[in-house]
């Protein structure tokens, strides 16, 4: 029972590190894209 607690304490733990990674890696992009759309209509 512990064991299993502890497993998807780990999933969990690694699941919200990839969606940081992934929020940190694609912020960027979306602001780049936001930039190039504000001088495109200009």
């Amino acid at each position: 029972m512990v064991e299993s607690i502890e497993y998807y304490a780990d999933v969990i733990l690694s699941s919200w590190i990839a969606i940081i990674v992934f929020v940190i890696c694609i912020i960027p992009v979306v602001i780049i894209l936001v930039i190039l759309a504000k001088i495109l209509d200009l």
